[in-house]
């Protein structure tokens, strides 16, 4: 099972999907609806820091799946198939 983030309520992987969420919402937001310059400025380097948060979640939870229950391991398919 996955690990509780110390001082919250959730699991790492809950909370790492969170923010994957949160930063792809901001990205559409500024694309959609227009950005600062200040924003704008940053934007290409949120996105490339998010695709990186993407492939590296996906890493961890494939990595650790070795460890996982079959319930687990049904999880993780479902929550990966609307992520990718």
């Amino acid at each position: 099972m996955a690990e509780q983030v110390p001082g919250t309520s959730g699991s790492y992987t809950e909370k790492t999907q969170d923010t994957i969420n949160a930063l792809c919402d901001w990205i559409t937001d500024k694309t959609k609806n227009g950005a600062s310059s200040e924003e704008l400025a940053i934007l290409p380097e949120i996105a490339k820091a998010t695709a990186s948060l993407i492939t590296a979640s996906k890493k961890l939870v494939f990595i650790s799946v070795t460890d996982c229950s079959v319930k687990d391991f049904v999880h993780l398919t479902k929550f990966f198939s609307c992520t990718s």
